[in-house]
């Protein structure tokens, strides 16, 4: 995933109070300043808010996903605020690109990622329940993010789904189905699911998803 600079351009342009900082990564824009919002949600309260954020966004083709930290001390760090070591958790690395799509811009990320994220806590500064579908933290979360996407009956199916997504289609449909219904995956709806993330990322990053983590998640 990279984000082109044009699109970058276009991004400072609507967030007017956002200014590049400078960056020891040539392959990283940094940005920084506030983002104001105001965001309605259907049946949810209206918010209009401010916060101080600093962005890094990945310019070149690569594993890099962007990041997000708020640093005007508003939101603690911690897993309980969704902010672990600092860097907000706006979703899972599939998630993200799928709200991203292939083309990602600076506008989309902002207002699909980042800006749901903090309307979220200004909600919870006010004594409001958390306004979205909360994922537990750490590898639960993850499991529970990719049994939605990939439209899976429980966790323990993740990691088989995910190595299917690393390997080439041809190969992956002869092998036997995730969902373990007793089918080869080309043959099962389970690849009406999978498809669209064959697309959407490259096969490594699925099999850095594979077998970087610890799957050992009951479900």
């Amino acid at each position: 995933m990279h984000f082109r600079e044009s699109d970058i351009v276009q991004g400072l342009e609507k967030w007017s109070r956002l200014r590049r900082r400078p960056s020891r990564d040539a392959s990283i824009a940094v940005l920084e300043g506030e983002i104001f919002f105001e965001l309605s949600p259907a049946g949810k309260p209206t918010v209009q808010d401010t916060y101080r954020v600093r962005l890094e966004i990945p310019t070149e083709p690569g594993a890099k996903l962007p990041v997000a930290q708020e640093v005007g001390g508003r939101i603690p760090h911690g897993l309980d605020s969704h902010n672990p070591g600092g860097r907000l958790c706006l979703g899972s690395p599939l998630r993200l690109l799928t709200l991203l799509g292939q083309a990602p811009s600076l506008n989309t990320y902002i207002e699909q990622c980042v800006v749901p994220f903090l309307y979220a806590h200004t909600l919870r500064e006010q004594g409001h329940d958390y306004p979205f579908s909360e994922l537990a933290h750490g590898t639960a979360g993850l499991v529970d993010d990719y049994v939605q996407l990939f439209g899976l009956k429980g966790g323990h199916q993740v990691p088989s789904a995910l190595h299917a997504l690393s390997l080439r289609k041809r190969v992956a449909n002869k092998r036997p189905c995730p969902c373990q219904c007793g089918k080869r995956l080309g043959r099962c709806r389970t690849r009406h699911y999978l498809a669209p993330f064959r697309h959407l990322a490259p096969r490594w990053l699925y099999r850095s998803e594979h077998t970087g983590r610890n799957w050992g998640v009951a479900g």
